[in-house]
């Protein structure tokens, strides 16, 4: 899979990597990263069945769709200039757990601003 996103006018590749074939993702324990300077928006190959386990096909999709949308947070805030400014998170630039609360709550945000008619 190779494809691209659109973020705030950069386009980043996504692609899927082996996670044994590369180093952010085998080095760190990722099932994913994002990359601002190449842009370069990463998933592990989740049929590798020696570090990811899904009972079944729709499980594996759930959690492709969710790793991508927490990537793809990152690659908001990377672009809206939140890339380094967070003090306390020297190596990574953002808070974890404000990216994945975003990356969950965001279709159920987006649902409500659809009903609503304010997108």
């Amino acid at each position: 899979m190779r494809q691209t996103a659109m973020i705030l006018g950069t386009e980043y590749r996504i692609e899927i990597h082996k996670w044994s074939e590369d180093k952010e993702l085998s080095q760190n324990s990722w099932a994913g990263y994002c990359c601002s300077n190449f842009p370069l928006i990463v998933i592990a190959d989740l049929d590798d069945e020696e570090h990811f386990w899904f009972s079944n096909e729709e499980e594996k999709d759930a959690y492709f769709k969710g790793c991508l949308r927490h990537e793809i947070i990152h690659a908001f805030l990377n672009e809206s200039g939140l890339k380094d400014n967070f003090e306390h998170v020297n190596r990574m630039g953002h808070e974890e757990t404000m990216v994945d609360w975003i990356a969950v709550q965001f279709p159920k945000i987006a649902a409500v601003y659809k009903e609503l008619g304010i997108l």
